[in-house]
């Protein structure tokens, strides 16, 4: 859940001060997706990469510029996930544990 936590502030940055790209003499925007699995026990990597590979889709499907997690066995938007942040000053916006 912490390389959610980190993945997902680089995302809302880069919403935040939106970036494009020209393509073909079109400006294309630049958005991050993406989707979060941690290893579960006795599971192989290529399993492991197969539910992250799938929340990458998954996130890609439902509009793009949003990072999916592995939460009890469900997709799950990072943001619902992890409600509650840290106000340390040392990790800002980072994911606190339940």
């Amino acid at each position: 859940a912490q390389a959610a936590g980190i993945v997902e502030r680089l995302r809302a940055q880069l919403a935040a001060a939106p970036r494009t790209l020209e393509s073909g003499g079109a400006q294309v925007p630049v958005t991050i997706s993406g989707g979060v699995a941690e290893a579960q026990k006795g599971e192989d990597l290529a399993a492991l990469v197969a539910r992250a590979d799938q929340g990458l889709y998954e996130a890609k499907r439902a509009g793009r510029n949003r990072l999916l997690l592995w939460e009890q066995g469900r997709l799950v938007p990072v943001a619902a996930a992890c409600p509650l942040r840290c106000p340390s000053a040392a990790r800002p916006g980072a994911c606190c544990s339940r």
